[in-house]
């Protein structure tokens, strides 16, 4: 059985990226990446056309090999547009078409609504199966008509990065000093993210609790202006790691209590929230994505519909008073990821979707 799955580049920063990155080596059966998209990070208008030019003929030539096309996309005006032209040579070479949408941009889905919704039905809609990572993605899909399969599915956490890490590593993350009780945000550093919201929630808390430390992981657009709004409010003990990956990731976590993701953006779903559950920290975040479909309130930490930073910093407080809740919650977080987000996990559950295709 071979699978052709279309990816940016692994070896980028990025959700996708990492996802794939994770998986690449965990397959059981022929599967192979297909690279398209940008290889730089300031590609001009042009250089991005000829290498749209130039991955569609690559892929016309290869595409013969596969019986299994998988396109991993996101609801933007950019990705979808771009990944509508793979989808329709897949279609034109008769091939099973797999689309994931891993991001959902709701300004776009209004725009396809409006105006594009018979073009969009047109090219999406001849996939055999699309795969979310919301159910209110899949709730749009379902009301825009779309018949087929629609499966729920999850990003993912590298078993390599969590083999080393047990429930006795846990212990550690509640005492309760001035050096080991950390705030982390470890994400990309965007304004829709959330990341002033969690500097200034932390601003809030510390006042009471001046052991507290936040650290920021990341890059990103605004990581520049974040470290100078940083300086320029004498915001104490914050420490910026940039871009983490492997064991400096794994330390992050492991050397931190709570975990912070106020974000608005268009997420699909947060690999770091996973990340940071599968490392037992508990998580302060808002409802968006596929969180909601998962997320209990009060058993993984605390979610709340609010970006008011008086409304996080409460519910940062509740998890530094309340060490036996830490714990609970804790315990709870480290074994519900490994069983469910889990690279080995997630890969048995692509396959099977694969051969389920294969046998109609």
């Amino acid at each position: 059985m071979t699978v052709l799955i279309l990816t940016p580049d692994i070896n980028k920063n990025g959700g996708i990226a990492n996802y794939y990155n994770t998986l690449k080596d965990k397959f059981s059966f022929c599967v192979d990446y297909f690279v398209r998209g940008s290889r730089g990070s300031h590609d001009s208008r042009s250089k991005s056309v000829r290498r749209t030019l130039c991955d569609l003929y690559e892929f016309i030539r290869i595409q013969k090999k596969y019986k299994i096309i998988h396109i991993n996309t996101s609801l933007g005006i950019c990705s979808t547009t771009r990944d509508a032209l793979f989808l329709i040579i897949s279609i034109l070479f008769k091939k099973k078409i797999i689309v994931f949408f891993r991001g959902w941009d709701k300004s776009f889905e209004n725009i396809i609504e409006k105006y594009l919704l018979w073009l969009f039905k047109i090219i999406y809609f001849r996939s055999d199966m699309i795969i979310t990572l919301a159910s209110e993605f899949k709730d749009v899909l379902r009301k825009w008509g779309y018949k087929k399969n629609i499966v729920l599915e999850t990003t993912v956490v590298d078993d390599w990065l969590i083999d080393n890490y047990n429930e006795e590593s846990l212990k550690g993350r509640f005492v309760r000093n001035n050096n080991s009780f950390m705030l982390l945000f470890l994400a990309r550093v965007e304004v829709a993210k959330g990341i002033y919201e969690v500097i200034e929630s932390y601003r809030k808390v510390k006042v009471e609790y001046p052991f507290l430390n936040l650290v920021i992981a990341g890059d990103g657009s605004e990581l520049e202006n974040v470290k100078k709004y940083v300086k320029k409010e004498n915001i104490s003990d914050v420490r910026f790691l940039g871009y983490v990956r492997g064991q400096y990731k794994a330390r992050a976590f492991q050397n931190s209590a709570i975990y912070v993701l106020p974000s608005y953006h268009g997420e699909g779903m947060p690999n770091s929230l996973l990340e940071a559950m599968a490392f037992g920290l508990p998580v302060v975040t808002r409802p968006v994505g596929g969180i909601k479909d998962f997320f209990v309130n009060g058993k993984m930490g605390f979610v709340t519909e609010s970006k008011k930073p008086e409304v996080f910093a409460i519910l940062i407080e509740k998890l530094i008073k309340d060490t036996k809740l830490r714990h609970k919650i804790a315990v709870y977080n480290f074994n519900y990821a490994r069983q469910r987000f889990a690279a080995s996990e997630v890969v048995k559950r692509l396959e099977k979707i694969y051969r389920d295709m294969l046998n109609g």
